[in-house]
């Protein structure tokens, strides 16, 4: 007999506490969601090599400055794409691009739908307005990002 995942409400020092099955799904969440964060960085790398193949000192200081922004969860991945791109792209490197970014895209999605959103909704115990809010409004606030930097030209 399987059990469900459970929470109950936070006690007086603030933990929430859960049956094995819920740490056994936020640790697998936790999990994907660290090789999920790895496999992105790789096309990043990726950019990296392109722009220092075009202009070395662009090349170098995007490795430096996403090698410091990023430095716990890129550290591997970021060089592992660049070496990826190094042995795989052609003079049609932007196609590979593409294809990569395409399957990252893919897998984060993929994973979004499977493992985060069901997990929010064990965390919201009942009150799916939460996870359909927090949602939209990470939406708003990517879409008035992305309009922000196009305005500035970025």
């Amino acid at each position: 007999m399987q059990q469900n995942a459970y929470l109950e409400s936070p006690q007086d020092h603030g933990f929430i506490k859960m049956n094995e099955a819920a740490k056994e799904k936020l640790q697998q969440m936790g999990i994907l969601s660290g090789i999920a964060i790895a496999l992105h960085n790789i096309p990043s790398g990726i950019a990296t090599f392109t722009a220092g193949v075009e202009v070395p000192a662009i090349g170098l200081a995007m490795a430096i400055g996403v090698g410091l922004h990023n430095i716990a969860e890129a550290a591997i991945a970021e060089h592992l794409g660049a070496f990826i791109a190094f042995a795989i792209v052609n003079d049609d490197g932007h196609s590979h691009e593409a294809a990569l970014y395409g399957i990252v895209a893919g897998m984060m999605a993929t994973m979004t739908v499977k493992d985060v959103f069901p997990t929010a909704y064990v965390y919201a115990n009942g009150r799916v307005h939460l996870v359909s809010n927090g949602v939209l409004i990470g939406m708003v606030l990517m879409a008035t990002g992305l309009s922000f930097f196009k305005y500035l030209g970025v």
